[in-house]
């Protein structure tokens, strides 16, 4: 189930990614266990796994479990997958490595015009479906935030801003009788800003995260 869970306090984190959810999956496995986490941040992920979220996954959350999940505004979500995942994790250059390795590295531009294994932004969002088909990784942290917490945001006990991170912290605080403080993880890489980016890439930018701004509307606009 990709609901993350925490039988112990009851609660049941709907994660979306590149919206805190690796820091809210190293406190939940804290909370669960009693040891902090001190592997390597990426590898939390399987023990509360992030997955495109059924009508299935809403019905099995457990009855008095308190809902709630993290809202990112859309396009700094989408700015921030090129800086944290292509960048630094380069995970486009990963995958065309483990398709083919050094050859297919090479060889892509031949056999994928326009694409590169480290594009430059503009290239990266106007190209965007092209590597999430190249890359799982990149389509699992560009997808549309419905794809991870539904369309029905009723559902939800509690919906969180990451400006608002500091209430969840007191909230969840106040449900397991501990400090808890969310750690800063997955930061690392460039940071690209929507005005350096080309009209071009503007218009891709705002094309693909249209309907998340339809979604959460009452929480973010869209930039100008």
């Amino acid at each position: 189930m990709p609901v993350a869970l925490s039988v112990p306090h009851k609660l049941a984190f709907f994660s979306v990614p590149k919206a805190a959810s690796t820091s809210v999956k190293m406190v939940l496995y804290q909370l669960d266990t009693g040891r902090e986490w001190t592997e390597d941040a990426d590898a939390v992920h399987p023990h509360f796994p992030t997955k495109p979220i059924t009508v299935d996954d809403f019905a099995s959350v457990p009855d008095g479990f308190w809902k709630f999940a993290i809202l990112r505004d859309p396009v700094s979500r989408l700015l921030s997958s090129y800086g944290n995942r292509v960048m630094h994790h380069r995970d486009i250059a990963h995958a065309v490595h483990r398709k083919g390795g050094r050859l297919a590295r090479l060889t892509l531009p031949l056999r994928h015009p326009g694409l590169r294994v480290m594009p430059s932004p503009d290239a990266y969002f106007c190209n965007l479906r092209r590597y999430q088909d190249l890359s799982y990784s990149i389509w699992h942290h560009t997808a549309p935030i419905s794809v991870f917490i539904g369309s029905d945001l009723g559902f939800f006990d509690e919906l969180y801003r990451i400006s608002d991170i500091q209430k969840l912290e007191a909230e969840l605080s106040a449900r397991t009788a501990q400090t808890i403080v969310l750690p800063r993880e997955q930061m690392a890489g460039r940071k690209i800003v929507f005005e350096d980016l080309s009209n071009k890439a503007q218009e891709a930018v705002l094309a693909h995260t249209a309907k998340d701004y339809q979604l959460l509307s009452e929480y973010f606009d869209p930039p100008r």
